[in-house]
């Protein structure tokens, strides 16, 4: 089995070997699986690319390769699946480090004929690393998992799942069709277009979410922490802010509503707490952006949900999303009191 992490990136030279090396520590712990990565830098210019030349041009595991800078993280990303020629294919980013026991995931991936698996990410300071545990599988309908993402925590143990797409693996040819997604999705609006493309939000989660779509039926999960997703002062979370990344992620979930209505026979139950779930989400980022004073973007999320609204009277989704509006509102105040994520 080869599989291979694409990871773009700029500068971040403390940190960018650490990641890289915690994908290669795949090739020592198995011999059934072969890991390599793709990186692709912006033309670092704080040595980055002189440090990784010189400690991986022999490597050949390792690609090396520079692209322009100006094309912004998302297209350097959807680059990088060009460039891929194993069956099997994840991102990974410059100041991430997975689990020693990542090569288990890919296992379970390849011996339970699965198209993509997933695990926990788990938020640390870029300066610490997690003590990694034995992960621990598990059998989930996928739509109990996309239901977890659209605030419904009952089927899992913990309420918070990754939209990094550092924790998961999945076939190659998944990624290139989840591109084609990405790109009609945004297609409709420069409001999508600027979010998801210019400032990379969103896409990681639809790719979580048209992996668990297609799959539509029982699959091998993994309930434990897979990855450690660093943050630091120039993390996106913390450059971004609230408000832009909420508003990214709620559109990646109005992705699955729209694609889910028009592509499989609607199940009223199912869809009114998607339905659910983006109106009381929506309204929220709508008052948030609003509290921002982005008034622009407000208007662009107002339309949005009337897009919504628009379907739950067309499929006759009304009084079922009326009452899982309360479910959903109860959830947000419960999440609190559970575990986000594994230890």
């Amino acid at each position: 089995m080869e599989i291979t992490f694409i990871l773009p990136t700029i500068n971040r030279k403390k940190f960018v070997t650490r990641a890289i090396d915690s994908c290669l520590h795949i090739n020592k712990q198995s011999q059934n699986i072969k890991a390599k990565v793709l990186v692709l830098d912006g033309f670092s210019d704080d040595g980055a690319w002189e440090i990784m030349r010189t400690k991986y041009q022999s490597n050949k595991n390792v690609i090396l390769k520079q692209f322009d800078r100006n094309l912004g993280f998302q297209e350097t990303a959807f680059i990088g699946l060009k460039l891929v020629d194993t069956e099997y294919c994840t991102y990974m980013y410059n100041d991430d480090v997975i689990s020693p026991f990542y090569w288990k995931l890919a296992h379970k991936l390849k011996n339970n004929k699965q198209t993509f698996i997933m695990g926990y990410g788990k938020n640390e300071k870029i300066s610490k690393i997690i003590d990694f545990k034995e992960p621990i599988f598990k059998s989930i309908y996928s739509k109990d998992i996309i239901l977890n993402y659209f605030g419904y925590f009952n089927s899992l143990n913990y309420s918070s799942l990754p939209v990094s797409p550092v924790p998961c693996l999945s076939k190659t040819s998944n990624l290139i069709r989840w591109e084609k997604e990405v790109r009609d999705f945004v297609k409709e609006s420069n409001f999508r277009r600027e979010l998801m493309l210019k400032k990379n939000i969103g896409p990681d989660l639809i790719l979580y979410l048209y992996n668990l779509m297609i799959q539509n039926d029982n699959i091998i999960f993994c309930n434990s922490t897979m990855a450690q997703l660093s943050f630091h002062k120039k993390s996106m979370s913390i450059i971004y802010g609230k408000q832009p990344l909420s508003t990214g992620y709620w559109l990646a979930r109005v992705w699955y509503f729209e694609k889910y209505l028009n592509n499989y026979e609607i199940n009223k139950s199912y869809s009114s707490k998607l339905s659910a779930y983006l109106i009381i989400s929506g309204l929220y980022i709508f008052i948030l952006n609003l509290i921002f004073l982005n008034f622009s973007q407000s208007m662009n999320v107002l339309s949005e949900i009337l897009k919504v609204v628009k379907k739950i009277f067309y499929n006759k989704l009304f009084f079922e999303t009326v009452y899982n509006s309360m479910i959903v509102l109860i959830n947000r105040m419960k999440r609190r009191k559970k575990f986000l994520t594994p230890c």
